[in-house]
């Protein structure tokens, strides 16, 4: 290597790290074609799209603990329930990119703005009006569809207002913001169920979605894509249908199981629908999905780390609430307040990440980030059968810091990845690949944890009557409603079901840790060292290249 070479690389690192620790100014808000009053009021901007963040992510968390409530209220049996929680995540992920790609044409605050309102109706028809199990589904439905059009746009924003310096900063934070939304959606569920009904939820969903709908207005500005690319109407089809199907079939297999007719034809035609939309990816002229981009590891690569992160992530808070509600007997306000303590280190390390990042570079952060998870999941996996708090938090908050690790520069570098008039295509991979992420670890860790506490039952209760066996080996929560009674022999039946249970989720937990310990190996191979807008910006401070040299095309609208 020519020692001028080897001189320049340390001096690139020390640009790179100032580059991601201090603030932008005006004159780089200028040469992006940021105006200078959007630039001034970015925080509060940041700010205000978190909240809206938020409200659309604890939606999807915040309905588990009402179900039982719902079902009294409403009538409703175990279909509709199914049907109530799953129609959300379906509409969810599948309108993922064709609303990315529609907001990238037509404008993303207005695309966001309509999507808050579509969700905040909703929300308050369900709280307010919904007298029958329909109205409630086609509710969430609803909700569903208008969150698939607030998330991506989000992120698209961020993407466009921030300059490279704090832009890394600033995707941390809604990183952390879209992490802790699932938990804190627990949180304020059981909270609210325990005070003041099902109905809660839904109103606080509807009310946190009117209020950002005016801070948008104000605070944010409309953006597009300055070269008005079309969308692909055929690629949008194609992938929202394949989509539904694909996490229609993930989400089922747990308790139907692979061999069930309904799984298979959902997996098949999601595998039939996605691969015509390869094919339609490759021939469009202006694609949803420039196929190219997977030859880019920043994009490649960190789309595989955060399907991994928020499978870690999705797995521990499947996990977690049957295990505070079902081993230790909390209820759905004492579950609630369990988890906060889980949710500190994401908070916390998330924010931390870019700046450890900028020192030790992404490709080690993420590797440790998958590090830590697996610990996290070994430690989980030596707990006794009825673990004390300390033992669950331990495992519990190693994860929660890992994931924050590996998901907040996998996340900035799926977006450098992609051109800033085409923000939406990053967000809506990243935020799919989320969807699907979660999905698939609710799915093996659901399969494995429901499979091996059906096959320990079967075997502990050989000699019991069919109908106990059947109640009993079908979940642990049928086996604690039987335990009553059983008499005197209910005692020990409970613990050999809670036995059976924790068994399988130490198996489950094994497992998870040697996916993510492949994951870990993988990205130390194949991530890249730095995000590309580092990059460039370090090499444009060492050419010395004045500010007005490098102006992008203004994204922003007059």
């Amino acid at each position: 290597m020519p020692a001028a070479l080897r001189s320049a690389l340390p001096r690139k690192d020390a640009a790179i790290q100032r580059q991601a620790t201090t603030k932008a100014t005006s004159a780089d808000a200028e040469r992006l074609g940021v105006p200078l009053h959007i630039f001034a009021r970015r925080k509060p901007i940041l700010a205000v799209l978190c909240v809206s963040l938020l409200g659309v992510m604890m939606a999807n968390g915040s309905l588990n603990l009402s179900l039982p409530a719902i079902a009294r209220g409403l009538g409703m049996g175990s279909l509709g329930l199914t049907w109530v929680v799953e129609i959300y995540s379906l509409l969810f992920a599948a309108l993922l990119f064709t609303f990315a790609s529609v907001s990238d044409r037509y404008g993303r605050k207005k695309v966001m703005q309509l999507g808050l309102l579509l969700f905040a109706a909703s929300s308050l028809y369900a709280g307010l009006f919904a007298s029958k199990g329909i109205e409630l589904v086609l509710a969430r439905a609803f909700m569903g569809i208008g969150g698939a059009m607030v998330m991506p746009t989000t992120l698209s924003v961020i993407n466009v207002v921030f300059q490279p310096q704090e832009r890394a900063r600033a995707i941390a934070v809604w990183t952390a913001v879209a992490g802790v939304g699932m938990m804190l959606g627990f949180v304020v569920g059981g909270v609210l169920l325990d005070r003041l009904g099902w109905q809660s939820a839904f109103l606080l969903s509807g009310g946190v979605a009117a209020l950002t709908v005016i801070g948008n207005q104000f605070l944010v500005s409309e953006s597009r894509d300055e070269a008005q690319t079309p969308v692909d109407w055929l690629g949008g089809a194609l992938s929202t249908a394949g989509l539904f199907a694909l996490v229609y079939g993930l989400m089922e297999a747990p308790s139907r199981g692979l061999r069930d007719r309904w799984v298979l034809a959902a997996l098949i035609a999601a595998c039939i629908l996605l691969a015509g939309f390869v094919l339609s990816q490759r021939r469009s002229r202006h694609p949803m999905l420039d196929l190219r981009l997977f030859k880019n590891k920043a994009f490649s690569a960190s789309a595989f780390v955060v399907v991994l992160a928020f499978f870690a992530l999705a797995g521990v808070l499947f996990a977690i609430s049957q295990l505070f509600m079902l081993v230790l007997g909390y209820g759905a306000f004492k579950a609630a307040m369990a988890i906060i303590p889980i949710m500190v280190p994401m908070l916390v390390l998330a924010s931390v990440a870019p700046f450890v990042s900028a020192r030790i570079g992404s490709r080690w952060t993420v590797c440790l980030g998958l590090l830590l998870v697996v610990a996290g999941f070994s430690l989980c996996s030596r707990w006794p059968t009825i673990p004390t708090l300390g033992e669950v938090y331990l495992g519990m908050m190693v994860i929660s810091g890992g994931v924050a690790f590996a998901m907040t520069p996998s996340t900035s570098l799926m977006m450098s990845a992609v051109p800033r008039s085409r923000s939406g295509m990053g967000s809506a991979m990243n935020d799919t690949t989320r969807e699907l992420g979660g999905a698939l670890g609710i799915a093996v860790l659901g399969a494995l944890l429901s499979s091996g506490y059906t096959g320990k039952m079967t075997s502990t209760l050989a000699a019991a009557p069919e109908q106990i066996r059947l109640i009993a080996g079908r979940s642990l929560a049928g086996a604690l409603a039987l335990a009553p009674s059983l008499g005197a022999l209910g005692g020990p039946f409970a613990f050999a079901a809670k036995e059976a249970w924790m068994d399988s989720l130490l198996s489950s937990m094994l497992t998870a840790a040697l996916i993510c310990s492949v994951a870990a190996v993988a990205a130390s191979v194949w991530m890249p060292h730095r995000e590309s807008w580092a990059v460039s910006e370090a090499a444009e401070e060492l050419r010395r290249v004045p500010s007005g040299d490098a102006v992008d095309a203004a994204p922003f609208q007059p």
